[in-house]
């Protein structure tokens, strides 16, 4: 099949992202976006991904929330947008020394509440290339499941996702396994969850 009819995949990383990822492999363009650090170009206005490191997001929760939050409402009028978190959530945890009148369970738990009231995913992620690999996922994902290609069939739409997505993904490393091999453990109990009930013999 020919990679003429594939969706573009060009990165378009906003002219004020200080610390970009490379997208090694990938065509990327700078300029500027209304919303977010990274975008596709020619869906600049449909869908977009805001990164923050560790330290960005102790400051949203700090003093510069009220400035986040617009941010936030930018975001939420696009078709599809996410927030992508440079660091998992045991380590978000540990409040940064420079911080000191903002408790961990306040920047859980605001990210949390933001990710509900503006219907905003919020990914966090194990290291920086993670979080690349889960922002190109995400453009990856809009380009498959949102973007319709009216050039071609419904079944051939599904193929081309697929090769997309696969294009796009080949040259980052892997997710490796969440859980342990073998099986995972039965913490059921061994007893009938009715033997302490009203009305059980």
């Amino acid at each position: 099949m020919s990679t003429e009819k594939l969706p573009p995949f060009t990165v378009r990383i906003d002219n004020r992202e200080q610390l970009p990822f490379t997208f090694a492999g990938l065509a990327t363009e700078w300029g500027t976006l209304a919303s977010g650090d990274y975008s596709l170009v020619g869906y600049e206005t449909r869908v977009a991904v805001e990164r923050k490191s560790k330290a960005d997001i102790w400051m949203c929760c700090a003093s510069e929330r009220p400035r986040f939050e617009r941010c936030l409402e930018r975001l939420a009028v696009l078709e599809r947008a996410c927030v992508v978190i440079e660091c998992d959530l045991r380590e978000l945890s540990i409040r940064p020394e420079y911080i000191q009148r903002v408790s961990p369970a306040t920047v859980v738990g605001s990210c949390i509440s933001w990710s509900c009231r503006y219907r905003l995913p919020f990914y966090w992620c194990d290291s920086r290339s993670y979080a690349e690999r889960v922002t190109v996922r995400f453009l990856a994902a809009f380009l498959k499941h949102v973007v319709p290609l009216s050039a071609v069939s419904a079944s051939e739409t599904s193929v081309l996702g697929r090769e997309a997505s696969a294009a796009v993904l080949d040259h980052l490393p892997t997710f490796p396994n969440v859980l342990p091999t073998g099986d995972a453990p039965d913490y059921r109990p061994t007893t009938p969850a009715t033997a302490n009930l009203p009305g059980a013999s």
